[in-house]
């Protein structure tokens, strides 16, 4: 401590730490306004926006403090949308932006968001606040990035473009998320059978509507290798989960849980066993 903090308030201590825990302390909307605007370390300033509350203060914060941490800061204690539209336009910094975004509900400034952004992600965030069905159903039909078009459609129900999707995307992560919400069985077994990636066919095996054994031990006996198993001189039945995920999933989903599977894969070891053996017992 210098010597001259001992005749200052301890909001204005060369020490930020005893300056933090002078601002917790205080309730003069003056005093906070001041600091969160001057103190020359950001975390002091950060401590002092979180206790304002008029939001006069908070906007010219939100609007023109360089720090992007102490402006999502003060978004975060906005509420007048026409400021948090224009913070969601105008803003640099996509995670201000994006905080802006969650905190609106209108319709058509949600709309006017998952259209324009450059940011697919924010885009994506007003895409999950829009309720309006003609507003999606817009989006969905003009819109190129897959993973709004996705999300869209997830909102929507729109099995075919979801369906589509798990099938076609180049995007093996588009895959991977859209297989998880395909209802139709045929489809999850032959992305189960057939996707190019491993995690998109494991995602195909765990999801609940995928319940045709045939499927499920076609998947266990003949799923391709995993990179990893790939890499390995040689087959290795002591280590045939860890290197093979997919088959696993299949195992557990046919024997109903882990411990289950562990059982099955001894018995799996000294030969191949049929759907019908499997359901009779005999193995």
């Amino acid at each position: 401590m210098g010597f001259m903090d001992m005749f200052k308030p301890k909001y204005k201590h060369s020490n930020p730490d005893v300056r933090i825990d002078a601002v917790k302390e205080l309730t003069d909307e003056k005093i906070l306004a001041e600091i969160a605007k001057t103190d020359e370390n950001i975390y002091v300033r950060r401590k002092a926006i979180e206790k304002i509350t008029d939001e006069t203060v908070l906007i010219d914060i939100a609007k023109t403090d360089e720090d992007e941490y102490a402006r999502k800061e003060a978004v975060e204690r906005i509420s007048d949308e026409t400021i948090l539209m224009d913070i969601a336009e105008n803003d640099k910094d996509s995670y201000v932006r994006e905080k802006a975004v969650k905190k609106i509900s209108n319709q058509e400034n949600l709309a006017y968001i998952a259209r324009n952004d450059e940011s697919s992600w924010i885009r994506k965030n007003a895409v999950e606040k829009i309720t309006d069905e003609k507003i999606l159903r817009d989006i969905l039909e003009n819109e190129f990035d897959e993973e709004i078009r996705l999300e869209t459609a997830i909102i929507l129900d729109d099995n075919e473009i979801i369906n589509s999707l798990a099938k076609n995307s180049s995007d093996s992560n588009i895959r991977e998320k859209a297989v998880k919400n395909v209802k139709n069985e045929d489809i999850l077994g032959y992305i189960a059978k057939n996707d190019s990636d491993w995690s998109v066919r494991k995602e195909a095996v765990r999801n609940p509507n995928l319940t045709d054994l045939s499927v499920l031990f076609d998947v266990l006996y003949d799923d391709p290798y995993s990179k990893v198993a790939e890499e390995r001189d040689s087959y290795d039945h002591s280590s045939y989960y860890y290197y093979y995920p997919v088959r696993e999933e299949a195992a557990v989903k046919i024997t109903g849980s882990y411990e289950e599977s562990l059982k099955y894969k001894s018995h799996w070891n000294q030969g191949y066993i049929s759907v019908e053996d499997y359901m009779k017992g005999n193995y």
